[in-house]
């Protein structure tokens, strides 16, 4: 077991594509094993092709139920492991009562409930700040996300920019030439009227001596 290889909830949801809720929602329904710790829910990696399959049964479409699901992992030969758990879950009641038998007929019965209900009320707790980080984690997800997108969409914006700048000049650098190519334009023509008023002299010039 030690070789196996823990993912927090939110990862493993984001890795395969699904919200963290439903995820969870199959986990509470008995489809994947997992682990709750201070931290949140945790899933080997041993459940990832069972996870593979259960998108895939759902992506079928129609009116699928976790029973349908269950008996398709069974099929599969993916839902053995937790065939185990619930043997040996049911194995532990069994010794948990005969605990409590012996322990009632020495007289210690009262002092174990106490401490079993302080268990109870520490495994609440731990529970709630479990949910507490999950929740967290998940608008954590949220924000990078949102992030990601203002960052794309900042790139977006910068190339409009860029191009707007160029465009700008393009028309900078148009209207400087045709204003050159006027100011050209009305020289020459200054030239023209001035060469053709000396012309104009230099003929009266000699008609009237």
């Amino acid at each position: 077991m030690s070789d196996i290889k823990w993912e927090s909830i939110g990862p493993v949801a984001e890795r395969f594509g699904i919200e963290v809720p439903r995820l969870r929602t199959w986990c509470d329904k008995g489809l994947i094993e997992f682990d709750k710790r201070t931290t949140g829910r945790w899933i080997p990696h041993t459940e990832f092709p069972k996870i593979k399959k259960i998108i895939e049964i759902f992506n079928r479409g129609g009116n699928v139920t976790f029973d349908d699901v269950k008996e398709e992992l069974i099929k599969e030969n993916l839902y053995h492991q937790l065939q185990t758990d619930k043997e040996q879950e049911e194995k532990s009641k069994e010794m948990a009562l005969l605990l409590g038998q012996a322990f009632e007929q020495s007289g210690a019965n009262e002092m174990f409930m106490q401490i079993g209900s302080e268990f109870k009320r520490m495994q609440q707790e731990v529970n709630r700040l479990s949910q507490l980080v999950e929740k967290q984690n998940e608008t954590k997800l949220l924000e990078d996300n949102r992030i990601s997108n203002l960052q794309k969409d900042n790139e977006v914006l910068k190339g409009l920019v860029k191009d707007l700048i160029s465009s700008d000049k393009d028309l900078k650098d148009t209207f400087h030439a045709y204003m050159k190519e006027q100011k050209q334009e009305d020289i020459d023509k200054q030239v023209q009227l001035t060469s053709q008023k000396k012309e104009k002299k230099g003929f009266l010039s000699k008609i009237f001596g």
